[in-house]
């Protein structure tokens, strides 16, 4: 069955039935300036073309250098064609001043104003009547609803009395709206409100002439501030997000806990520790082949300056950025739209990222210090991109804070900067070569796209000049591209990794309640799958820019995790991390007013319910045990200073101790022990400079699983040994680190 139109994202935010005249004109140009996706409908053809033209079709209608400016953006386009009415979400019809008090009710001056546009009045849309007005022209206007059967929101919004009707002047004025429901007040008020903020909300019969043609009741009453009931709805809305914010912070900090701490997080916390206390550029620091220096180390810094050096960090700073991960993804998908719109967007991403899988889902969504926070800038980026007009100064922001997230890690380039130049390429060739555009009209497009390209200069030009300063090393990414007989185990790989990042991972499980969380789950990898067939089915048609970029960075970071050989096992599902928040956002962007079009909303609110009672069960589940505690403090109270282990018991029991116990990493075999340069650095190793003379054995190590009998073979024969929380420690009288390889 085909889809209505209500089911739709529309191609355009509003259409001005009578747009090229005295009133519609002004009114049309506004709101293109402030950002919409405006279309016209006129009856003369003279009119449109000179629109069109960007020439105005009257001296003083509207400012003739705006008119210019929305024309070239592609934000204001007319058309005798009254099928335009269909592509727009609102649907403004501007009416005149009736002849006589027979064109009151009776009579049928909106439907001539709209002719024939009547038939293209879909369901979901918002019409609004603007002009003078009369008594009763909002009833007059519900009835022909009525009489034509479709489902339309209907407002009346009367043109501001002011010295000159033109565009300039409509900023400065405050914008009535009216309507019987609080569905089409928000509506209304939310697109005028591209316009003024200062947006009077009052019931149609206040906002209508009396009977005799005065001018609206509601224009001098601004006393009963209106506008400021809805100044502080806003207030309450921000709240809200506050509320909510701290509300999944404490439930994701719980989740966390479900996982020991480990040497991933505590390495940027000692390296965040050592910026705090003077070393900025991290000199002598061996940092992994990611450095997350701009994003997460000056977050640990801040956290550290705040409640100081301690384990429970490793908890506190992941599930501080997972809730910034949930609530940006909930506002991009959002955009602009309001109301119950507005909030069933929010709530589809917020279904699809709630409640992570325990286990798994938790270790790469929560735990890992790594790619699901770098999403968090990018989706800043896009929600900047998505919310301010097309100015010069906004590729400038946008590629500032690609470049800055992209010194942190080299994921930005697949998820954020290489979208932007496709996406900005695809409309720019769009609109100079398809639709015949100078390249001048392509300014917004091609200075974004030369933002993206400026960002990957800035961010190699700050790297080089750290690494010249003395600054941390950076490790090189290894692997390449799959071979051919790799590419099925790599797909598949990728589908369970997916179905772990939306907490779905049902594979390879025995029947018992946990499979079926996941199975619930599966209903946000459909959502998520759903918008990304619709996105890229409409890709190089799609007005909706941030939609693009958001589909682009999913495919494009899935694709680069099928084709390569870094990936090997489950555990690197972190790789494609971003694709949740990313996925989310998309979902809520597209398929909000689908799923209320289908009549699902209460479906969906049953999703959002199971969810909600799945976190609270998993956030009551006790913390996980703390090996790493209990050797850390055992190894004070024995007043141990230094010592080595394999990495994933260093650093984290340094972390522990509160850096009161330097464990310092080392690989070991049959033969040598060396360090393990990773997060790791130099002047630990030094033996002018410490006295390492203990080796912890027992934990998993990255290169080998060291043995004490391996220990004996290059240390000699331990004067101690000693059994801690499951690890042996073995002491020397003597600095083992004079025996590193």
């Amino acid at each position: 069955m085909a889809e209505s139109q209500s089911a739709h994202s529309y191609g355009r935010d509003v259409v001005v039935v009578g747009g090229c005249g005295r009133a519609g004109l002004p009114l049309a140009v506004a709101l293109a300036d402030g950002g919409a996706a405006v279309g016209i409908y006129d009856a003369s053809a003279e009119a449109v073309d000179m629109v069109n033209a960007a020439r105005v079709p009257s001296a003083g209608l509207c400012s003739a250098s705006a008119l210019k400016r929305v024309i070239g953006e592609e934000r204001l386009e007319a058309s005798t064609d009254p099928a335009i009415v269909a592509s727009a979400e609102h649907v403004i019809v501007v009416i005149g001043a009736p002849a006589g008090e027979h064109l009151g009710p009776q009579g049928s001056v909106i439907g001539r104003a709209l002719g024939g546009c009547a038939r293209y009045l879909t369901d979901g849309q918002l019409l609004v009547v603007r002009g003078a007005g009369f008594p009763g022209v909002t009833a007059q206007a519900e009835k022909m609803i009525a009489d034509l059967g479709v489902a339309v929101d209907v407002a009346f919004c009367p043109e501001p009395v002011a010295r000159d009707p033109a565009m300039t002047e409509l900023g400065g004025l405050p914008q009535i709206v009216a309507s019987r429901t609080a569905r089409g007040s928000e509506r209304s008020g939310a697109l005028f409100g591209r316009i003024t903020g200062d947006i009077v909300l009052m019931a149609p019969d206040d906002a209508e002439p009396g009977k005799k043609g005065e001018a609206p009741g509601g224009t001098p009453q601004r006393q009963l501030r209106p506008a400021a009931r809805h100044g502080a709805t806003r207030w309450v809305a921000v709240m809200a997000w506050m509320a909510a914010g701290l509300i999944l912070f404490f439930c994701y900090w719980r989740l966390s806990r479900t996982i020991p701490a480990n040497s991933d997080g505590a390495g940027l916390a000692l390296q965040a520790w050592d910026m705090l206390h003077g070393n900025l550029l991290l000199d002598g620091w061996t940092v992994g082949d990611v450095s997350l220096y701009t994003t997460q180390l000056p977050q640990y810094m801040l956290l550290e300056l705040a409640l100081g050096l301690h384990a429970d960090l490793v908890h506190v700073a992941p599930a501080m950025t997972y809730t910034l991960a949930v609530l940006f993804a909930a506002l991009v998908a959002k955009g602009n739209a309001t109301g119950r719109d507005g909030l069933v967007r929010a709530a589809i991403a917020a279904v699809i990222m709630l409640a992570p899988q325990l286990g798994t889902g938790v270790g790469i969504l929560i735990m890992a210090p790594d790619h699901v926070g770098t999403a968090v800038p990018v989706l800043v980026a896009w929600l900047i991109l998505d919310r301010a007009r097309s100015r010069w100064y906004v590729p400038v922001i946008i590629g500032a804070v690609l470049a800055w997230a992209l010194v942190a890690d080299p994921l930005v380039l697949y998820i954020g900067i290489v979208p932007l130049l496709l996406v900005c390429a695809v409309r720019a060739y769009r609109g100079a070569v398809q639709q015949q555009r100078p390249w001048s009209s392509q300014w917004y497009e091609l200075s974004l796209g030369a933002a993206a390209l400026a960002a990957l200069a800035a961010a190699d030009l700050v790297s080089t000049a750290l690494r010249a300063a003395g600054g941390f090393h950076l490790l090189p990414l290894l692997g390449g591209f799959a071979d051919p007989a790799q590419l099925t185990g790599q797909m598949w790989l990728a589908v369970e990794s997916v179905l772990v990042l939306f907490g779905a991972d049902f594979l390879g499980q025995p029947f018992h309640p946990a499979p079926a969380v996941a199975l619930f789950h599966l209903a946000g990898v459909f959502l998520v799958a759903w918008a990304v067939l619709i996105a890229a089915r409409r890709f190089l048609r799609d007005r909706d820019m941030v939609a693009a970029l958001l589909v682009a960075g999913l495919v494009i970071n899935l694709a680069a995790f099928v084709l390569s050989t870094r990936v090997g096992d489950l555990g690197d599902s972190r790789e494609i991390g971003a694709v949740a928040p990313i996925g989310a956002a998309l979902a809520g962007r597209l398929l909000g007013e689908r799923l209320a079009a289908a009549r699902l909303i209460p479906l969906l609110l049953a999703v959002l319910l199971g969810n909600v009672l799945i976190l609270g069960y998993d956030v009551a589940k006790p913390p996980a045990p703390e090996p790493d505690q209990r050797l850390a403090d055992w190894l004070v109270t024995q007043h141990f200073h230094n010592g080595l282990a394999a990495y994933w018991a260093a650093s984290v029991t340094t972390l522990s101790s509160q850096d009161r116990v330097q464990v310092s990493p080392v690989c070991g075999n049959y033969r040598v022990f060396v360090p393990y340069q990773w997060e790791a650095k130099d002047s630990w190793y030094d033996p002018a400079r410490h006295y390492a003379n203990f080796l912890v054995i027992g934990a998993p190590s990255t290169c080998n699983y060291a043995t004490p009998a391996q220990a004996r073979s290059v240390f000699g024969p331990p004067a101690q040994t000693y059994h801690v929380a499951g690890y042996t420690v073995l002491v020397w009288r003597k600095n083992l680190l004079t025996a590193l390889g």
